[in-house]
């Protein structure tokens, strides 16, 4: 998280079905909670992309991502 810009910061205790929604139309849902995994659902406008920290430090770039399948 070092390469993006932080303007604030918010730490959250979360359970299994709750979510959390930004300002820009984001919806954050925990879908899924094992022993050592969560499982999210990204709800975006089209226009957002949404990629993985660890995608960029290998060298992928937020711009040249493909969106995202329609997933149920």
């Amino acid at each position: 998280m070092d390469d993006f810009k932080q303007v604030g910061r918010l730490v959250l205790t979360m359970r299994e079905g709750e979510s959390v929604l930004t300002s820009n139309g984001i919806a954050i849902h925990i879908s899924e909670m094992r022993e050592k995994t969560v499982r999210l659902l990204f709800i975006a406008p089209k226009n957002i992309r949404i990629i993985r920290e660890e995608v960029i430090r290998r060298g992928g770039k937020i711009g040249n991502s493909t969106p995202a399948k329609n997933h149920r």
